[in-house]
């Protein structure tokens, strides 16, 4: 399934369906995620809010359990993408 995609959807529309259907540990979606959480939508959110919206989909059920975790990936996921960033 996963290679078939490409061959359909461009990019940004794959990216958009994972964001709309992704499980965030209590339901589906980034965005969903993201008011529940933070009160706001994806587009108000700040980089480290983002970044832990992202990483919830890492493993929503242990993130949601142990919060501390979800801070690290978090991070982890933010440094990592400024220093991608930085590189280009």
């Amino acid at each position: 399934m996963s290679r078939l995609l490409p061959l359909h959807l461009d990019r940004s529309r794959i990216y958009g369906l994972y964001c709309t259907m992704s499980y965030n540990g209590r339901g589906q979606g980034l965005n969903d995620f993201a008011r529940r959480e933070f009160g706001k939508p994806l587009s108000a959110l700040t980089p480290m809010q983002a970044a832990t919206t992202v990483a919830i989909t890492r493993a929503p059920s242990s993130y949601l359990r142990d919060r501390g975790r979800l801070e690290q990936r978090a991070r982890w996921l933010l440094e990592n993408t400024e220093n991608s960033a930085s590189g280009l």
